[in-house]
Protein backbone atom coordinates (compact mmCIF):
# COMPACT_ATOMS: atom_id res chain seq x y z
CA UNK A 1 0.00 0.00 0.00
CA UNK A 2 1.11 3.60 -0.68
CA UNK A 3 0.11 6.89 -0.90
CA UNK A 4 0.73 10.61 -2.84
CA UNK A 5 -0.02 13.81 -2.24
CA UNK A 6 0.44 16.75 -4.15
CA UNK A 7 0.55 20.96 -3.84
CA UNK A 8 -0.16 23.26 -6.49
CA UNK A 9 4.20 22.44 -7.58
CA UNK A 10 5.15 18.80 -6.49
CA UNK A 11 4.02 15.70 -5.94
CA UNK A 12 5.06 13.38 -2.54
CA UNK A 13 5.47 10.36 -1.05
CA UNK A 14 3.77 9.53 2.12
CA UNK A 15 7.63 9.77 3.33
CA UNK A 16 7.55 13.45 2.10
CA UNK A 17 10.40 12.91 -1.18
CA UNK A 18 9.16 14.90 -3.88
CA UNK A 19 8.34 12.34 -6.57
CA UNK A 20 7.88 15.06 -9.14
CA UNK A 21 8.34 18.89 -9.28
CA UNK A 22 6.69 19.90 -12.79
CA UNK A 23 7.30 23.59 -14.31
CA UNK A 24 3.33 24.19 -14.63
CA UNK A 25 0.92 24.24 -11.74
CA UNK A 26 -0.44 20.71 -10.71
CA UNK A 27 -3.81 20.04 -11.30
CA UNK A 28 -4.94 16.63 -10.10
CA UNK A 29 -3.05 13.09 -10.35
CA UNK A 30 -4.10 9.90 -10.75
CA UNK A 31 -1.69 6.56 -9.77
CA UNK A 32 -1.86 3.82 -12.36
CA UNK A 33 -4.18 1.09 -10.36
CA UNK A 34 -1.75 -1.27 -11.76
CA UNK A 35 1.30 0.44 -9.44
CA UNK A 36 3.49 1.51 -12.38
CA UNK A 37 3.17 4.94 -12.68
CA UNK A 38 0.91 8.16 -11.83
CA UNK A 39 -0.65 10.58 -14.51
CA UNK A 40 -0.26 14.60 -13.71
CA UNK A 41 -2.41 17.13 -15.43
CA UNK A 42 -0.80 20.49 -15.21
CA UNK A 43 -1.97 23.84 -16.13
CA UNK A 44 0.01 27.12 -17.15
CA UNK A 45 -1.22 30.13 -18.10
CA UNK A 46 -4.66 28.64 -20.23
CA UNK A 47 -3.24 25.37 -21.37
CA UNK A 48 -3.12 22.09 -19.86
CA UNK A 49 -0.32 19.70 -20.11
CA UNK A 50 -0.92 15.68 -18.76
CA UNK A 51 2.58 13.19 -18.44
CA UNK A 52 2.90 10.12 -17.14
CA UNK A 53 5.89 9.94 -14.60
CA UNK A 54 7.29 6.23 -13.45
CA UNK A 55 6.29 5.50 -9.81
CA UNK A 56 9.21 3.66 -8.73
CA UNK A 57 11.24 6.64 -9.66
CA UNK A 58 11.66 10.22 -8.92
CA UNK A 59 10.66 12.62 -11.71
CA UNK A 60 10.69 10.05 -14.51
CA UNK A 61 8.33 11.15 -17.23
CA UNK A 62 7.43 8.07 -19.09
CA UNK A 63 5.50 9.80 -21.96
CA UNK A 64 4.04 13.27 -22.23
CA UNK A 65 1.08 13.85 -24.52
CA UNK A 66 2.08 15.55 -27.37
CA UNK A 67 -0.67 17.72 -28.08
CA UNK A 68 -1.66 20.61 -25.21
CA UNK A 69 -5.62 19.89 -24.89
CA UNK A 70 -7.77 21.59 -22.92
CA UNK A 71 -7.70 18.47 -20.66
CA UNK A 72 -9.88 19.25 -17.09
CA UNK A 73 -9.49 16.03 -15.50
CA UNK A 74 -8.46 12.38 -15.54
CA UNK A 75 -8.21 8.73 -14.00
CA UNK A 76 -7.66 5.55 -14.50
CA UNK A 77 -9.84 2.32 -15.36
CA UNK A 78 -9.50 -0.08 -12.20
CA UNK A 79 -8.51 -2.60 -14.47
CA UNK A 80 -5.29 -0.60 -15.52
CA UNK A 81 -6.00 -0.71 -19.04
CA UNK A 82 -7.28 2.82 -20.07
CA UNK A 83 -6.41 5.87 -18.71
CA UNK A 84 -9.64 8.35 -19.36
CA UNK A 85 -9.11 12.46 -19.95
CA UNK A 86 -12.06 14.90 -20.07
CA UNK A 87 -11.99 17.95 -22.08
CA UNK A 88 -14.55 20.37 -23.42
CA UNK A 89 -15.35 17.65 -26.21
CA UNK A 90 -15.92 15.10 -23.63
CA UNK A 91 -14.03 11.96 -22.71
CA UNK A 92 -11.14 9.96 -24.34
CA UNK A 93 -10.03 6.65 -23.79
CA UNK A 94 -6.16 5.75 -24.44
CA UNK A 95 -4.68 2.90 -23.75
CA UNK A 96 -2.52 2.70 -20.38
CA UNK A 97 0.92 1.57 -22.20
CA UNK A 98 0.95 2.79 -25.68
CA UNK A 99 -1.15 5.42 -24.70
CA UNK A 100 -2.96 5.38 -28.69
CA UNK A 101 -6.77 6.40 -28.68
CA UNK A 102 -8.60 3.71 -28.39
CA UNK A 103 -12.29 5.29 -27.63
CA UNK A 104 -14.42 8.27 -27.13
CA UNK A 105 -17.72 9.80 -25.31
CA UNK A 106 -19.40 12.56 -25.92
CA UNK A 107 -20.12 14.67 -22.84
CA UNK A 108 -22.68 17.89 -22.83
CA UNK A 109 -20.14 19.85 -20.09
CA UNK A 110 -16.74 20.53 -19.81
CA UNK A 111 -16.17 17.70 -16.44
CA UNK A 112 -14.03 18.74 -13.87
CA UNK A 113 -14.08 15.45 -11.96
CA UNK A 114 -14.06 11.46 -12.84
CA UNK A 115 -14.85 8.32 -11.37
CA UNK A 116 -15.14 4.62 -13.01
CA UNK A 117 -16.59 2.08 -10.71
CA UNK A 118 -14.35 -1.12 -10.40
CA UNK A 119 -15.66 -3.75 -12.91
CA UNK A 120 -15.14 -0.87 -15.30
CA UNK A 121 -18.95 -0.16 -16.62
CA UNK A 122 -19.42 3.34 -15.52
CA UNK A 123 -18.32 6.31 -16.01
CA UNK A 124 -19.32 9.02 -14.13
CA UNK A 125 -18.13 13.28 -14.54
CA UNK A 126 -19.38 15.69 -13.34
CA UNK A 127 -18.08 20.30 -13.27
CA UNK A 128 -19.21 20.49 -10.12
CA UNK A 129 -23.65 21.65 -11.36
CA UNK A 130 -24.19 18.69 -14.17
CA UNK A 131 -23.41 15.20 -13.42
CA UNK A 132 -24.05 12.53 -15.53
CA UNK A 133 -23.36 8.61 -15.51
CA UNK A 134 -22.75 6.83 -18.61
CA UNK A 135 -22.46 2.68 -19.30
CA UNK A 136 -19.09 2.73 -21.22
CA UNK A 137 -19.75 0.08 -23.55
CA UNK A 138 -22.99 0.96 -24.85
CA UNK A 139 -21.99 4.68 -24.26
CA UNK A 140 -25.35 5.32 -22.87
CA UNK A 141 -26.26 8.02 -20.31
CA UNK A 142 -27.59 6.11 -17.08
CA UNK A 143 -28.14 8.73 -14.79
CA UNK A 144 -28.22 12.70 -15.24
CA UNK A 145 -28.33 15.63 -12.50
CA UNK A 146 -28.08 19.18 -12.54
CA UNK A 147 -27.67 20.16 -9.21
CA UNK A 148 -28.37 23.91 -7.50
CA UNK A 149 -25.69 23.32 -4.70
CA UNK A 150 -22.02 22.71 -6.07
CA UNK A 151 -21.11 19.20 -6.22
CA UNK A 152 -17.66 18.17 -4.20
CA UNK A 153 -16.91 14.51 -4.98
CA UNK A 154 -18.48 11.54 -6.69
CA UNK A 155 -17.69 8.16 -6.49
CA UNK A 156 -18.34 4.76 -6.62
CA UNK A 157 -18.68 1.96 -3.70
CA UNK A 158 -16.47 -0.94 -3.80
CA UNK A 159 -18.52 -3.77 -4.33
CA UNK A 160 -19.99 -1.32 -7.12
CA UNK A 161 -23.84 -1.71 -5.83
CA UNK A 162 -23.99 2.38 -5.18
CA UNK A 163 -22.94 5.84 -6.43
CA UNK A 164 -21.80 8.58 -3.83
CA UNK A 165 -22.36 12.19 -4.51
CA UNK A 166 -20.84 14.55 -2.08
CA UNK A 167 -22.68 18.42 -2.76
CA UNK A 168 -20.73 21.49 -0.88
CA UNK A 169 -23.89 21.79 1.63
CA UNK A 170 -22.11 18.74 3.34
CA UNK A 171 -24.76 16.08 2.62
CA UNK A 172 -23.86 12.65 0.72
CA UNK A 173 -26.38 11.35 -1.54
CA UNK A 174 -26.31 7.58 -2.55
CA UNK A 175 -28.02 5.77 -6.05
CA UNK A 176 -28.45 2.03 -6.60
CA UNK A 177 -25.95 1.13 -9.90
CA UNK A 178 -28.67 -0.86 -11.23
CA UNK A 179 -31.51 1.56 -12.05
CA UNK A 180 -29.37 5.04 -10.78
CA UNK A 181 -32.68 5.32 -8.02
CA UNK A 182 -31.93 7.41 -4.87
CA UNK A 183 -30.93 4.82 -1.85
CA UNK A 184 -30.25 7.75 0.98
CA UNK A 185 -29.17 10.96 1.96
CA UNK A 186 -26.50 11.36 5.06
CA UNK A 187 -26.36 14.82 6.60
Amino acid sequence: YAAYYHNIDEIFNMRGYTMSNPYESIVTMDINPSGTSYAVLTKYKNKTQVCIYDLWESDNRIYRFKKKYDTSALCYTQDAKSLILADSYGLKFYDAKSFQLTDSLSVSFRATELAVNNNGYFVAATDGINLGVWNIEAKRLRLSLISNIKINAIKFSYDNKLFGVLTSDGVLTTYDTRQFNEVAKFD
